[in-house]
C-alpha cells in the first residue's frame, strides 16, 4: 500500500500542489516516506494519505495525531451499504 500511495502522489503532483500547496504536499510526502510499510495496513492511515490528509465531507485538515480516536474520525461508505454491500477500501472515505 505504501508504494501505491507514493505512486499516487507522484502521478498527481502538479494537481495536488495546485490544490493544497507545495509545502503541505511535501510535508505529506515526507510523512509517507517516514512511515513503516506495515502501518499502511491500517485503513484509516491509508485513507488519510489518499485524501491528502483532509476530511472527505468538510475538506478540513485531519490531525494525524488524533487519527486513532474513534470519537473524532470515522469511515463512511461512498455507496451506502443499504444500496450495495461493498466494504472495500475503494468504497470508504475518512470523515
Amino acid at each position: 500500500r505504501k508504494e501505491k500511495i507514493l505512486d499516487f502522489y507522484k502521478d498527481g503532483k502538479k494537481a495536488f500542489i495546485k490544490e493544497i500547496g507545495e509545502e503541505y504536499y511535501n510535508q505529506l510526502l515526507n510523512e509517507i516516506k517516514d512511515q513503516e510499510e506495515s502501518l499502511f495496513r491500517w485503513d484509516n492511515l491509508f485513507l488519510y494519505y489518499t485524501q491528502l490528509g483532509r476530511c472527505m465531507y468538510s475538506l478540513e485538515p485531519i490531525e494525524l495525531s488524533e487519527l486513532k480516536s474513534k470519537n473524532i474520525y470515522d469511515q463512511d461508505h461512498i455507496y451506502p451499504k443499504s444500496k450495495i454491500y461493498d466494504n472495500s477500501i475503494e468504497n470508504r472515505v475518512l470523515v
